[in-house]
């Protein structure tokens, strides 16, 4: 299957190389092409395992009133391994980054969530489609991931 979004190149500082592309997407497909990150950094990891109970709270209370709604975005990475699956096409002759991005779900295995994948499996667990924001860095090694977790979830 074959994915393509529309959105916002990002480069966030002048002199770094990291980029990030933020765009909507429906949340069941993203379930399809991401899954958490288990990068080991001592005896336990960084990413927590997916608990049943969190995720199952997260389809409750979207099922629960059609006004609830989580804003947060979910943080995904691809490694460095795959960035090139995925292109970018400028959709704009303006000066914003504008961008389609596609690719295909044979990178999944290689596509990371750094935050979000409780929101992201609760909320692909409703039966209506949800929107959700995607934040997601293109070509970050283990350890960049790693700080990204870190960085957010402390």
């Amino acid at each position: 299957m074959n994915y393509s979004y529309d959105g916002f190149l990002v480069k966030q500082r002048k002199e770094s190389d990291i980029e990030f592309v933020s765009f909507i997407a429906n949340a069941k497909e993203v379930y399809e092409w991401s899954h958490a990150d288990k990068i080991t950094i001592d005896k336990g990891g960084i990413q927590r395992d997916l608990v049943d109970t969190r995720w199952k709270k997260i389809t409750k209370f979207f099922e629960s009133n059609p006004n609830n709604i989580i804003p947060n975005s979910v943080i995904i990475a691809c490694d460095e391994e795959i960035k090139h699956k995925f292109t970018l096409d400028d959709i704009s002759s303006t000066n914003l980054t504008l961008k389609k991005i596609s690719f295909n779900k044979d990178v999944r295995e290689n596509t990371f969530i750094i935050d979000g994948q409780h929101r992201l499996k609760g909320i692909s667990e409703v039966e209506e489609n949800i929107q959700i924001v995607v934040t997601l860095f293109l070509g970050l090694s283990k350890l960049e991931r790693a700080f990204q977790f870190i960085t957010i979830n402390n």
